[in-house]
């Protein structure tokens, strides 16, 4: 009995000495607009460029720090068609993630550039347990491909796309199979298609996060924040069609004060949170959709039953608004949709709309309880068919 507690011990100390050891191997590097690329990256000695410090400097589990300032070039680099010249901040692991950071919140900018995470296109490995953290970024954005155990954590987006940018990019888009994706305390504002575009991918947490749309002047759909669904045709990682987003949350999170500054008529402003075509199991918690000129939420369904089950909203407000409170169309009758505890008020349109094919059958089941409806345009719920 003494030999086997003796054991039990041993491999105890071995665990806790091997997760102190890779934690205590870890190193802090500075980068610095005042740095060089010749010194050692240390804190009294910072270099210049992310690039080195990434690719010549770090290893993974390792600190970045970023001092203050603007810094107008990219963290990682991606090219879409060579692998080879494609990088990011090397993998962490669950013990010692690695962390690009600012030294002092939102001090540190990006400007004109961007974040890239993991692989191109078609390239299976991206990169695995990286945090961003406190970065301020202007006129730029960041990038998740093919990557998981991702943080983005307190940092803000401000226009990281024209104004009349058609298909992006994203304040921050996931996709090509990412997932376990947090982003907490973030914030995207100004001129963007989507501000939060989570695309082909699952298993990814919004909490926190605010979306402020001011316009954009192409007629493509756009939302503050986005997850994105399957279709048969299109361009994505695994070919010619899309796979859809599946199984994330989005909990407390703001869509807030839309204001669409040149937008042409008909422009597609899907929602304050959109989810088109059958994004499957996405649950919003505590979410609010606050003075937005269209529909608080949408879920649209891909006019051929495709629309996923799951996508539940719970203790959510949609309010002040020119469009409906929550839109949804079509999907698999047998599936069922659950509003509980939601408030829509101040509405253009019903508070809950739905719109189905009358001919095909395809109008899905939906459940609201415990919910409020105040100064609606129309019927608390309404019914419309779609043109057969």
């Amino acid at each position: 009995m003494r030999k086997f507690k003796f054991l039990i011990i041993l491999l105890a100390l071995s665990v806790y000495f091997f997760v102190f050891s890779a934690n205590a191997f870890a190193a802090t590097y500075y980068v610095s607009t005042a740095g060089s690329d010749s010194n050692p990256c240390d804190s009294s000695r910072p270099c210049a460029t992310f690039n080195h410090a990434i690719r010549n400097v770090m290893r993974g589990g390792d600190t970045l720090m970023i001092r203050d300032g603007t810094y107008n070039q990219p963290i990682g680099y991606f090219n879409q068609n060579s692998a080879w010249s494609s990088y990011s901040p090397p993998n962490g692991s669950s013990s010692a993630y690695t962390i690009i950071k600012a030294e002092n919140d939102g001090k540190a900018i990006i400007e004109d550039s961007y974040i890239h995470i993991g692989g191109p296109n078609g390239v299976p490995a991206g990169s695995s347990y990286i945090q961003v953290e406190g970065l301020k970024l202007r006129r730029s954005y960041i990038d998740i491909r093919g990557s998981h155990h991702i943080k983005i954590l307190r940092t803000g987006i401000k226009n990281p796309a024209p104004i009349n940018a058609q298909y992006g990019p994203s304040g921050i888009g996931t996709t090509c199979d990412s997932h376990h994706i947090l982003l907490e305390d973030v914030w995207v504002l100004g001129a963007m298609r989507y501000g939060i575009s989570i695309f082909e991918s699952s298993n990814v947490i919004l909490r926190r996060v605010v979306a402020r749309f001011d316009g954009n002047s192409e007629r493509e759909p756009k939302a503050g924040i986005n997850f994105y669904g399957q279709t048969s045709s299109g361009s994505g990682c695994h070919g010619p069609f899309i796979t859809g987003a599946f199984d994330s949350i989005c909990q407390n999170c703001i869509m807030i004060d839309y204001n669409p500054i040149n937008m042409t008529s008909g422009s597609g402003l899907g929602g304050g949170l959109n989810e088109p075509w059958a994004a499957k199991n996405i649950k919003l918690y505590g979410t609010l959709a606050l003075n937005i000129p269209s529909s608080g939420f949408g879920l649209h369904g891909g006019y051929g039953g495709s629309n996923g089950s799951g996508n539940d909203i719970i203790n959510s407000v949609a309010w002040n608004l020119s469009g409906c409170g929550l839109v949804f169309i079509d999907g698999d009758p047998a599936r069922n949709i659950i509003f509980n505890q939601t408030t829509f008020g101040r509405t253009g349109g019903s508070g809950i709309c739905e719109f189905g094919s009358v001919a095909n059958n395809l109008d899905i089941q939906a459940n609201a309880k415990n919910s409020i409806f105040y100064a609606t345009g129309g019927a608390n719920m309404a019914v419309h068919p779609l043109p057969d």
